[in-house]
Order: structure tokens, then sequence, then C-alpha cells
């Protein structure tokens, strides 16, 4: 293994300690990769580091061979990336050429020209990949932002969906972008000019080129002058999203993303510089600007960080949660200013106010009852007036309302079960929602009532609710192409729990990859549960990640209110009893999908707390699992796979493994034809079934 030391190294290191344990088999080898240790989601805060001392400063000698293997990796790059730009490639070349490492001083500047390097090749690798992968043309997916300039509005969201309206919604064109990138957020300044950025996961080069990469992907700006009929890409980046836009006038804006990473343009857009002082590691999901100097940023773990002079200097701001889970801290989704009323929302049902522009923050959400806070996993907020503002979640059925500034909030009904995840709002009581299947809804009385504007999409055919991003996409892959691809079936997906393994990559890729590999395969629905499990075999670790919900009957609560809210036909889970090889959130999520499917509906209703909520009874009619020792299968899903998939050249499981090169920090995966098992049918189906759909069609 190798461990690359900079140049200017301190004798003392700041680490964070994780185990990979290898268990022992009955001989005594030790075969299996077993877990990643739970770290407490901390592991790039410098606050939680330990220390490593006693090593030694490098000779020179040393740093020199290290800098030149980065310069002969660079050189490779530059002729496989820039092929196409023999004069660019000439001229990175020359200035790699002229590099010399002679001295302590060399060595110090030649490191910062490749780091130049490398991300200007990252730039320019960005930009000539900002266009949409090969896939099948679809619709229908999820509106992550919207906004309103008078008549015209603009909405945006996931692979590259980007809608226009001039009638104030009451029609919508969809508009072609060129790109298939998830679009976080959508900025207009006028009616003519705005932005909207974005990133979009990067896919491995085969299925066998995989190999734990978590770099993630390209990070996006598009800009607009004809009111978003067309876009052109102004800005690439390769490796870090981009999740949050503001700009204060048509000349100054900010983006903020991955890594706490920022950038700034002064005159519109046409150049954008990276602000290296943000001070944090943590993922940054939105920003917000009263004027050119004074902003704030908000990220995972609680992060806030304010800037009072444009972006040059950042400092942390205290403003903890009043909801935490074993030490997880929820990550703040997003924060809006209007005068001198700020709010911040995000995992867990948090709310946060502050009365002073910021100075200070309290929660203001305690009041709300925590087994609705479960449900309450807020995206987005908007303030009208600094009295009046509006908040969504996952909980599509209602919104979270203020008129005091925020000091008290009421949970105001909406006619919608699709999950929300934006949402806008004027002084004169019009608001617009936005969520997954492109729906918009629209209120002109502050929310009392609703009328649907766009994406009044029929309920689910299909909803799997498997442990983590990959099991779906690696046993059902071929299955999802052709029953939504081809035969334009609704399937919902959702991750039960987060991996442990994505406890070890930064941030959400984990969550992005599914997210993107689903949607590639015709899922337009995905979200996950974000409560995590501890990845180690066995039962009493079953134990452990059943202890971090806080009992089986909240993830049972969970899986109910998602067939509520979709009304499936067909429920997929997984096998409860071994759970594949035993993994505690594969039998989580069959012992708790039994419950839930058998409850969701019925004579008696068992979840009165979620019919209050909106979420009214409904029975699905067939409940399958993943087949295996304690499930024989009924149903074999390889001739499914083997059906050609029109519009490819190949089969859907050739598709299904192509659309799982999005699964990079998983490593070298290959998609598979599972098998499922029927368990529960409340409608008659033949001895032999040759489709999950059975006796339902």
């Amino acid at each position: 293994n190798s461990f690359v030391l900079p140049i200017d190294s301190a004798p003392v290191w700041g680490f964070n300690l994780f185990r990979n344990r290898l268990a022992s088999d009955d001989t005594g080898s030790r075969s299996e990769l077993q877990a990643w240790a739970y770290t407490g989601a901390d592991f790039l805060n410098p606050d939680s580091f330990g220390s490593l001392g006693g090593i030694p400063r490098p000779g020179l000698d040393v740093l020199k061979a290290g800098l030149e293997h980065r310069i002969d990796n660079l050189k490779n790059e530059f002729t496989i990336r820039l092929r196409e730009q023999p004069e660019l490639r000439a001229q990175m070349t020359t200035r790699l050429e002229t590099i010399n490492l002679n001295s302590q001083e060399d060595l110090r500047d030649a490191s910062s020209t490749l780091e130049q390097l490398d991300r200007q090749l990252g730039s320019i690798e960005a930009l000539n990949n900002f266009r949409s992968v090969a896939h099948p043309a679809q619709g229908g997916h999820a509106i992550l932002d919207l906004q309103f300039i008078g008549r015209n509005g603009w909405a945006v969201g996931a692979m590259g969906t980007v809608l226009i309206t001039r009638d104030s919604g009451q029609s919508w064109k969809p508009v072609e972008l060129e790109s298939d990138a998830d679009l976080y957020r959508v900025v207009f300044v006028n009616k003519s000019e705005g932005w909207a950025a974005g990133g979009r996961i990067r896919m491995g080069a085969t299925n066998e080129s995989m190999r734990h990469d978590e770099r993630g992907g390209f990070g996006y700006i598009f800009h607009t002058k004809d009111g978003g009929e067309t876009w052109e890409c102004q800005y690439g980046e390769r490796g870090r999203h981009i999740f949050g836009l503001h700009f204060v006038d048509d000349r100054t804006g900010y983006a903020c993303g991955e890594l706490g990473f920022l950038l700034k343009t002064t005159d519109g857009g046409t150049t954008w510089r990276e602000l290296s002082t943000t001070g944090t590691w943590r993922w940054l999901y939105s920003i917000t600007f009263s004027d050119e100097n004074h902003g704030f940023a908000v990220g995972e773990s609680e992060t806030l960080i304010k800037t009072v002079d444009g972006g040059k200097s950042w400092k942390a701001v205290a403003a903890p949660s009043d909801r935490q889970f074993y030490g997880f801290r929820p990550s703040y989704r997003a924060i809006r200013f209007q005068g001198p009323t700020g709010c911040i929302v995000g995992q867990n049902g948090t709310v946060l106010i502050s009365s002073d522009q910021g100075g200070t923050w309290k929660s203001t959400a305690s009041f709300i009852d925590p087994q609705i806070r479960e449900f309450l996993d807020f995206s987005r907020v908007v303030f009208s007036t600094p009295k009046t503002g509006f908040a969504v979640s996952e909980l599509g059925t209602r919104i979270l309302v203020t008129e005091d500034g925020g000091q008290s909030w009421t949970l105001r009904p909406v006619a919608n079960q699709d999950w929300l995840r934006a949402v806008w709002a004027d002084p004169g009581g019009r608001v617009l929602l936005a969520g997954e299947r492109e729906k918009i809804l629209e209120s002109h009385d502050q929310g009392y009532n609703w009328k649907t504007l766009h994406g009044d999409r029929p309920k689910a055919d299909v909803l799997v609710m498997l442990a983590h991003g990959d099991d779906a996409a690696i046993e059902l892959g071929g299955f999802n192409a052709h029953y939504a691809l081809d035969k334009g079936k609704q399937i919902v997906d959702v991750e039960v729990l987060r991996d442990a393994h994505s406890v070890e990559y930064r941030g959400e890729i984990y969550n992005l990859e599914h997210h993107r590999t689903m949607r590639m395969s015709g899922v337009r629905t995905t979200t996950y549960f974000d409560e995590f499990e501890n990845g180690n075999n066995g039962s009493d670790y079953y134990h452990f990640t059943e202890r971090l919900w806080e009992g089986e009957e909240n993830v049972v609560r969970h899986m109910v209110a998602v067939i509520r809210a979709y009304r499936p036909d067909v429920v997929i889970i997984h096998d409860g009893v071994f759970g594949d090889y035993d993994k505690p959130g594969h039998k989580l999520s069959g012992r708790a999908g039994i419950p839930a499917f058998e409850t969701a509906g019925g004579e008696k209703d068992l979840w009165p707390e979620l019919t209050r909520l909106g979420l009214e009874p409904w029975q699905a009619k067939k409940l399958y699992a993943l087949a295996g020792e304690s499930y024989p299968p009924t149903i074999d899903l390889e001739p499914i796979g083997a059906k050609p998939l029109p519009g490819t050249d190949g089969t859907c499981l050739d598709w299904a493994e192509y659309a799982l090169r999005n699964f990079q920090s998983q490593g070298v995966y290959h998609a598979d034809n599972g098998k499922l098992s029927l368990i529960k049918s409340v409608v008659p189906v033949p001895a032999e079934e040759s489709s999950i759909f059975d006796g339902l069609e």
C-alpha cells in the first residue's frame, strides 16, 4: 500500500481509525471482508481525529519520486483525454516538461503546478462529458427545484429535466438540455437570464475496471439567455457535485457542493473561480447571500458556515439540531433568508430559526410528534415574507407552514401522495410545490387548497424495498429494464437502510449512485430511509442495527407509509430469515416487510397515525422476496433478463450490467438474473407463475 506525503508534511498527523475485519471460517481461514466499522459519520472532521506522531520527514529523493510518478500519470491522462485536442495537449505537456525537481522550493512549486493541471484536465473532461450518456429517452423524473418571475416559470430535476411555462404554470414544456445531469438548483435574475446547477455520477468504462472509485462524478453549471429555451454548459468540474446556487445580481453568484467546495463568479458566470477558504470538508447543500459580502452555507453533520467578506474567509456558526440518534448529526439541506428571518431545514425533521440575521439559531420543531418527525426529512424551505414560510419533505401529503416567522409551525394538508422536493412562494399567497414523477401543484391561498398543474401520474405497479442501493441494481436490473423501460410500468425503489459501506465513503456518493442506476433502468421514483446499519453479519449485529432504528416497529411504519403513498400492486423485499448471506440490513428488510405488507391495508386500520397524515390504508396484492434457502424460487427472472430491450443493441440484462457501472464506490460489480419467491397473495394465482403480474392483469 502507498502513503503519499505532501511536500510540507508535518511530523504529527491527524487520522481517523476504522477497522476492516476478516471473518474466520471453520478451518481458521481468514476469508471474508466483513465490515467497515462505524466512525460516527464523522471521518472527515478534524475535531474527531486522533494523532499519529514520529513520522520522519521524507528525503528529497522520496518526494521527487512521488512527483515524477504524478507527472507520468498526467502525461498518460493528456494522451487519453486530449486525443482530439492536440494543441491543448501540447500546451499542457510542455508545462509538465518544464517542471524542475531540484530543490525543496522546486518540489513545492511542482506540486502546486500539478494540482492546477489536474484540476484543468478535470474541468476539460467534465465539459467534454456533460452530454447525456446512452440510455432510452424517458421523462417523469423528480423535480428538485422551481422558480417563477411573473407568468414565467422554470422547473429542473433529475436526469436533465427542464420544464418551462409562460402561462403561470397552466402548461409546461420540456426543454432539451443535452445533458442528463441531475439539476438541484435553478436561479433566474430576470425572465431571460438564468442558471441551473447539478451533477452526474461518473460511470466506469467497464464493469471489470471499477475499483472503489469514490471521486463522485461531474459537477455542472448551465446558463441560458433566452428564458430557458436553450442552455449552454458554462462550467464543468470533475469529481465534485454542485448542490447549491445563489445569485446576488446578474453578475455575482455563488455555488457550493462536495467537500466544502465553493465557487464564485463576478461576471455573470463567464468565469467561475474556486474559493479555497471555506474551512470545512463537509458536503455543502445550500448557499444564500443577502448581498455580495454576507452569506451562509449549510451541509452535512450540522454544518453552518458564514462569510462577511464575499467568500474570502469563512467561520463555523454553532447551530445544533435538537434531535440526534447515537451520534448521527443530521444534514442541513437548505437555508433561506427573508429580511432578518433565517431558516435552516434538514434531516430528522430539523427546523432552525434565526431572528437576528443568522447571529443565533434555535430549534422550533420540537413540538412535532417523534413518529411524525421520522417522515420529515426536509429538503427545501422558502419564506414569502419575514413571517410566512413553507417547508417540504418526503411526507408528500403535508407541508410545514409558519405565519409567525418560524416560531411555531403547522402541518397543512396537500392533495398529493408523491414525495415533495421543492417549494416556491410569493407574498400574495401563491405557493407551488414539486416532487417525484414531475409532480407540480399550486395553491393561491397559502396552501389551504391545491390544484395539480403537472405530473398527475397513476399509482405504482411495483414497490421494491430492499436493504441497500446496489441490491436491486444487481438482482432486479434486468427486471427493471424490461418492465419500466420497455413496458412502461411504474416502479418505486427504496433503500431501507444506508449501507455500512457508505459510511466509509464520503458524503452521499452511494445514494447518488443508487438513484442514477435506478433512473437509467427506468425507475422514476427513488429514495432511501436515512438510518444506518452495522455491516457485520450475524444475529447479534442484526439487533444492533434494529437498535439504531429504535425498534423494528419504526422500520415497519416507514415501509407502510411508502406502500400507502404509492399504492403498489406488487411489493418486493429481502428474505427475512437468512437475509442473503446473513446481512442484518437484508434481514431487517424482510422481517419488517412482511408485517408492513400485512398491515398497510386490511379491515382494521392498524396505523391511524399515518391515516391522520393523509396516508390512507392500501392493501398491495402480492408480496415477493428474493429467493433463498428459506424461500424457494417461484419465478426465475432469467427469461426476462434475456429479452431484447428496444432502443438498445442488447438484452435487458445487458442494460442492467451497463447501468450498474454507476456503482463505482462498490468496486467490480455485475448484474444478475435474480429469482423471486411469492410469499403472500390476496389474489388467485396459477400454480406456476410466468409473471409477477399473474392474477392482476
